[in-house]
């Protein structure tokens, strides 16, 4: 399973964001993420697809 996930660094760069934002973002806006031995996030791409496409009907992805 592990091999479908992407890094928090890949997930950002997937996103289209800036890293920092990103992990402000899995923070205050609930990126799904998966935390492995407690300090490494990982990230499903079509959780991230979803989650993007959820903010879209809301209207926008506030940092």
């Amino acid at each position: 399973m592990e091999q479908n996930l992407l890094s928090s660094k890949e997930a950002a760069n997937y996103c289209g964001l800036e890293y920092r934002a990103f992990l402000r973002l899995v923070k205050v806006a609930g990126i799904p993420h998966y935390n492995l031995a407690s300090r490494f996030l990982k990230f499903k791409k079509s959780e991230l697809d979803a989650w993007i496409e959820s903010r879209k009907e809301r209207g926008s992805v506030k940092l």
